[in-house]
């Protein structure tokens, strides 16, 4: 199961590859046309917040009215400069981040045996009750994403955890008696596997993996 938002993000990064080499060829110009047009990735972060499965609906939000107001300067639509807009953006997101983040919620669970969480400047946990959990893809970025399996039975044919983590945190609760692996990514990061693997497992203990790509920040696995 790939993760919507790091296959966006990758593929934000192939465009701005295919501009720079654009650029090369003297096609179009690079610089003007990143510097234009970079704020949509914020809206488009934003989208994907408000229509996915966790609804966040603050970092959506934030996300959205910050890309349009810096795309609105970088078009010269307001005569206002950039980086005169980005410090009071940044202080209004974080702050309304702090004061929302936890507010009104309790952990909600989830019979669904897929699921799709995204964690963007808010906090998303989810207690999966799964009759035969097959897998996940979790993103967190600049929030925290916690994804509790304890309750849940894996699928006989094992689960795979797609992880994307940008400056947030991706906690992954799991049962004792699973077998787990934790591989991934990580730039200037972490992949943490703190489960129990001394204690004897059946040659027929569900398989659960845990992958994917983290930027500074920390993917931590563990049982409680």
């Amino acid at each position: 199961m790939a993760s919507r938002t790091g296959a966006i993000f990758g593929l934000l990064l192939i465009v701005a590859g295919v501009v720079f080499l654009l650029d090369a060829a003297d096609v179009i110009p690079a610089r003007d046309v990143l510097s234009n047009w970079w704020p949509l990735a914020l809206v488009i972060l934003g989208l994907i917040a408000l229509l996915g499965r966790s609804r966040s609906v603050t970092g959506g939000g934030i996300l959205i009215v910050s890309g349009v107001v810096l795309l609105m300067s970088t078009l010269n639509i307001l005569d206002v400069s950039v980086w005169q807009l980005v410090i009071p953006l940044v202080l209004i997101a974080v702050g309304l981040t702090l004061l929302l983040r936890g507010v009104g919620r309790g952990t909600p669970s989830d019979v669904s045996n897929s699921l799709t969480v995204a964690a963007i400047l808010s906090d998303q946990r989810i207690l999966s009750e799964a009759p035969g959990f097959r897998g996940a893809s979790l993103t967190s970025i600049l929030g925290d994403a916690r994804l509790d399996l304890r309750n849940a039975k894996l699928d006989p044919g094992g689960a795979n955890v797609d992880v994307f983590c940008l400056l947030g945190d991706v906690h992954v609760l799991v049962p004792r008696g699973w077998r787990v692996t934790v591989s991934g990514l990580p730039i200037l990061a972490d992949f943490k596997d703190k489960t129990d693997h001394e204690a004897g497992l059946p040659h027929d203990a569900p398989q659960l993996t845990v992958t994917g790509v983290s930027i500074l920040a920390d993917v931590d696995v563990n049982h409680e």
